[in-house]
């Protein structure tokens, strides 16, 4: 598994560097080193928030709050470490593939009208041994294009543009295959019991 050291080592070859940093956290005294200390937690955030990766799916009940607007019935406390509400859930609701109820996320706050509500949320993996290979590669992509700025300093800004799509081809490539290896339930019906 990458190590975050790793992942900027892999942006820097992107652009042609030298893959030399020998650690971001702290960082190295590198220049290099620098940038990919103050770059990598907002592209990891930005490919997290891109898509419902399987590893950092996160399901809670909701503490709720003294509400303070008076459009909606409830206010609730966002989950720490929450990158993107995705789907408020009725009181007793399993099936995360409900569409949900409707919701206003205003910071800390998320608003609805559903009593005793759970979210199903983006969680913020800081732990690179815990994303998949594709992830990897794509926030290294991503990584390299924020890097190069400063490091290439391309008055055109035509090395940051390619680097970037190349990241957002990368995306869909990983997207497509944390959806292909979700599993949905079957929803078979025994033959004996439809004949009834």
């Amino acid at each position: 598994m990458a190590t975050e050291t790793d992942i900027a080592n892999l942006a820097l070859s992107h652009f042609g560097q030298d893959a030399s940093i020998d650690s971001i956290d702290p960082p190295d005294g590198s220049v290099e080193a620098e940038h990919a200390a103050r770059f990598l937690p907002i592209a990891r955030d930005e490919i997290l928030e891109a898509f419902p990766w399987s590893f950092s799916k996160r399901r809670c009940t909701l503490a709720e709050l003294v509400n303070d607007r008076d459009d909606w019935a409830y206010r609730y406390a966002v989950p720490t470490g929450c990158i993107k509400p995705r789907i408020v859930l009725p009181e007793g609701y399993d099936d995360e593939e409900n569409e949900g109820a409707t919701f206003d996320w205003q910071g800390d706050s998320l608003y609805t009208d559903e009593p005793n509500a759970s979210l199903v949320y983006i969680y913020r993996v800081t732990d690179p041994t815990k994303f998949t290979p594709l992830f990897t590669t794509t926030l290294s992509w991503r990584l390299a294009s924020y890097m190069s700025g400063p490091i290439v300093k391309d008055p055109t800004g035509r090395v940051q543009a390619a680097l970037y799509q190349r990241s957002e081809t990368e995306l869909r490539k990983a997207m497509a295959s944390n959806a292909n290896a979700s599993r949905s339930r079957a929803t078979h019906t025994p033959t004996a019991s439809r004949v009834r």
